[in-house]
């Protein structure tokens, strides 16, 4: 029991370290409407270690709870140990990017008032964690396609431009903003119109 606990235990520390397994390129009539776990699954024995390390008396692990919550897609169930988690370390980019990306896929599912509010919060989100690791790309690609689904074309260019000077010889994340960019331009351009051209890349 005890190996079987320390390698759940080491999975999870292994899953929070590095960016978020998910992304968001689905497009839909309106833009990007998001989609999820591009590169990750879930852990299934997640909530079984989680309530043996409590009968145990030992502390959780709140950014793994809220981790694995996200890859659930249970995003409002998340948002509580995700804000506990920064309260313990405030300047962990990890955990304001899962906050961020929790916000955005509940604003996902809303509309008027409500959805701008969760995306205002996704955006800062995402903007305090440009300030502590401004050269994650998966970072720049969430706040792209963030700045999409608020009608930001222009911000959203921008981030595309960053990501084109991170990876110039290409990466999945300047991909994958590239062609949401290219699929909201398509879905904003009237009928007989030709889209315009995306950014070019740097020289």
């Amino acid at each position: 029991m005890h190996k079987h606990l320390l390698l759940a235990v080491t999975a999870a520390v292994m899953f929070v370290a590095g960016a978020p397994a998910f992304s968001q390129d689905d497009v839909g009539s309106n833009g990007v409407t998001g989609d999820y776990d591009r590169r990750g699954g879930r852990d299934a024995g997640f909530q079984d270690m989680k309530a043996d390390l409590a009968q145990r008396g030992k502390s959780v692990d709140e950014l793994a709870v809220g981790a694995d919550l996200v890859k659930q897609q249970r995003f409002s169930e998340a948002l509580p140990h995700l804000e506990l988690a920064l309260n313990k370390k405030p300047r962990n980019s990890i955990t304001l990017i899962y906050l961020g990306f929790s916000h955005r896929m509940i604003g996902a599912g809303l509309t008027g008032e409500p959805r701008d509010s969760e995306y205002k919060k996704a955006l800062d989100y995402y903007l305090q964690a440009k300030k502590i690791d401004p050269s994650n790309r998966l970072l720049h690609e969430y706040t792209g396609k963030l700045y999409l689904l608020m009608r930001d074309r222009a911000s959203a260019d921008n981030e595309l431009k960053t990501l084109q000077e991170l990876c110039p010889a290409g990466c999945v994340e300047r991909d994958t903003l590239s062609n949401a960019l290219l699929a909201y331009v398509a879905s904003t351009v009237p009928l007989g119109a030709s889209p315009p051209a995306p950014p070019p890349p740097p020289k």
